[in-house]
């Protein structure tokens, strides 16, 4: 065991950026530790084997990470459509990428399964998932949607003061939610809500009625399941 002395210095130049700050020699890390055997390159030099020893045990996992995730950031791509491309496009577009990602799956290796998870959800978005490339201001995302809600919520709050939402929400919910948000943006009159078509408002009002009923009868089922059942045994007979 050897023992050494370190000396410890510092900056005596008043106009350097390090005065009075100490310093220690490039020799002190190859020298063993207290309480170690080895210094800090050996411990380094371990450590950067190791590392390099991990790398090549996962170099198999790598490239399935790669395929897909070129592709799902292609899709990001796609999707978050920076160069302005009208809905039809980048309909086109995206599924051009869902069916070459369709064909070449297996490319994915251990990660096929996730790929074809992938395209079963976004078939059954499909039906909605270029509405907001048609409507300007329509929210893209989950998070952007949640803001809209919050919008509705919070207009609620003022208005009732409930902290809980009223069942109404669910009877009219559509209406009132594209209502928060539309006079949100834009400050309606007299005479807008005069250009609206009569058969489209009876139409929208008779649907809300309908969801209203079909509330009613839910309600009197939970209440009494048996009183409920036989009546409706009697409609049917």
């Amino acid at each position: 065991m050897i023992q050494l002395l370190l000396k410890i210095r510092r900056c005596q130049n008043r106009s350097c950026e390090r005065y009075k700050i100490k310093y220690r020699t490039e020799q002190e890390g190859s020298w063993a530790l207290p309480q170690q055997e080895f210094g800090l390159d050996v411990i380094a030099l371990v450590g950067a084997l190791r590392y390099q020893e991990a790398l090549e045990q996962t170099a198999s996992l790598f490239t399935p990470i790669t395929v897909a995730y070129q592709w799902v950031h292609q899709a990001a791509e796609i999707l978050d459509n920076e160069t302005g491309l009208d809905a039809i496009e980048v309909q086109r577009s995206f599924q051009t990428l869902i069916d070459f990602m369709s064909e070449a799956k297996h490319e994915a290796l251990s990660l096929e399964p996730g790929i074809s998870h992938f395209l079963k959800i976004t078939r059954s978005y499909w039906s909605g998932l270029f509405h907001c490339y048609e409507i300007e201001g329509l929210p893209r995302t989950n998070n952007d949607l949640e803001q809209a809600f919050g919008v509705l919520r919070h207009h609620q709050r003022r208005c009732t003061g409930r902290k809980v939402a009223p069942s109404s929400q669910v009877i009219r919910g559509t209406v009132q939610l594209a209502s928060a948000i539309a006079t949100a943006l834009h400050s309606f009159t007299a005479q807008d809500l005069a250009q609206v078509c009569v058969q489209t408002w009876q139409q929208l009002r008779s649907n809300l009625r309908q969801h209203q009923l079909t509330r009613i009868e839910q309600l009197r089922f939970r209440r009494n399941p048996e009183a409920y059942l036989a009546t409706l045994e009697k409609l049917l007979v």
